[in-house]
């Protein structure tokens, strides 16, 4: 496991401002993120209605960078700003959307800076990519094809059902017919997982493809062109088990 260039990667500040309105009635805010934040504040709060709220990142890793808040049920940007501040009208989680940070350069520099925990939800291709590298999975946010088409949902309402804002498909198999791909002596299956799926009826452009020796490939632009994350050939204790 690779460690934290710091003790705190992220800190998210709560500041509230006193409302004159007096009414027993309060709503729940929650704030959730595509990678791990270390809270200032509980994850989960009430506030009075009419009441002003600022939500705001205070400091986070090099390997990634901010890019917007949105609502959960909503994949609108409310700001690019690290704050965000609204009057409380009604229950809301809000979600904070990271990127991996254009300066970091390649996957190998990302797996010595990031710290990928267990249970996390990721959706940026070089976290997920090293989550499937360091624990032989993916991230709990990914729902595997086939038992996503056992169900009657399309892809916009993946998140609804589930009630996870970073839901996603994953371990897709995957022919390379082509043999783009390198295979090595031990390979069986590849599989893919959708990268930064915005929650709509598209799936977007963005994959990982990897097999069961734990060799992982992206690509951007949809089957074109790859970049190989990890040679899992080179590294037989990695192996991935099907799903």
């Amino acid at each position: 496991m690779k460690r934290m260039i710091a003790l705190t990667l992220f800190t998210l500040v709560l500041t509230l401002a006193a409302c004159n309105e007096e009414t027993s009635e309060t709503y729940t805010i929650e704030v959730e993120a595509n990678i791990p934040l270390e809270y200032t504040i509980e994850p989960s709060f009430e506030v009075e209605p009419g009441e002003s709220t600022t939500v705001s990142i205070e400091s986070y890793n090099d390997v990634y960078a901010f890019s917007h808040w949105r609502e959960t049920s909503s994949q609108a940007t409310l700001t690019a700003r690290e704050s965000y501040t609204f009057e409380a009208s009604r229950n809301r989680t809000l979600v904070a959307v990271f990127e991996e940070a254009e300066d970091v350069d390649g996957f190998d520099a990302f797996a010595e800076q990031a710290d990928i925990e267990e249970g996390q939800a990721y959706t940026t291709p070089m976290s997920v990519a090293l989550y499937l590298h360091e624990y032989g999975e993916l991230p709990p946010n990914y729902i595997p094809y086939a038992e996503f088409e056992e169900t009657e949902w399309t892809e916009d309402q993946i998140r609804d059902q589930t009630e996870e804002p970073f839901k996603s498909l994953g371990y897709k198999s995957f022919s390379n017919r082509d043999e783009t791909l390198d295979e090595g002596e031990e390979f069986e299956w590849w599989k893919t997982a959708d990268i930064q799926f915005d929650g709509g009826r598209l799936r977007g452009i963005e994959r990982l493809v990897f097999n069961n020796e734990g060799t992982i490939y992206f690509t951007d632009d949809h089957y074109d062109s790859y970049t190989q994350f990890v040679d899992g050939s080179h590294e037989p204790e990695r192996t991935i088990e099907r799903p």
